[in-house]
């Protein structure tokens, strides 16, 4: 009979165990490295899913991230669209045939336009971990926000209620 009373201590006591509470240490750390950033959770680098998966719990800090991602997103595809468009006219004159130089030009300037995307989608992505911190913090100065999430996450597709 003991041991069924320990054992449903136990029982009724482990949901309220394994109830996770935010602490400092569970903040985001946004981290300047060479070409880019990194985004750090208990000082190891998250992948845009894993970040993806944190912040929508908090909708102003995933359209922060949402966006964060389509600078960054933007700026690669134009970095290599310029960046094959003035290799080929450098190929070619290498290759000893006649150059279009034009081509070169629009690919620099192609190279030109992904250094603002680039900056702002840095800046995004700062933004984004400072309001994401800033509702793990100070979750009281958020209180009444109720969220419902319909969609595919890391662990697959499902409904997260956040209250």
């Amino acid at each position: 009979m003991q041991k069924f009373l320990v054992f449903l201590a136990l029982l009724i006591s482990l949901p309220a165990a394994a109830q996770k509470q935010a602490t400092v240490n569970d903040t985001l750390q946004f981290k300047r490295v060479f070409g880019g950033y990194k985004i750090l959770l208990h000082n190891k680098a998250l992948k845009n899913r894993d970040v993806k998966d944190l912040m929508q719990a908090y909708p102003p800090a995933f359209k922060a991230f949402r966006t964060t991602r389509f600078y960054n997103t933007s700026a690669t595809l134009l970095g290599i669209a310029g960046g094959v468009l003035i290799a080929i006219p450098i190929g070619t004159a290498i290759a000893g045939g006649d150059a279009n130089w034009n081509l070169a030009y629009a690919g620099g300037a192609m190279v030109a336009v992904t250094i603002p995307l680039g900056i702002f989608g840095r800046k995004k992505a700062l933004k984004s971990v400072k309001r994401y911190n800033e509702y793990l913090i100070n979750p009281d100065m958020h209180a009444g926000e109720a969220v419902l999430l319909i969609g595919i996450f890391s662990t697959g597709p499902g409904i997260l209620f956040h209250f």
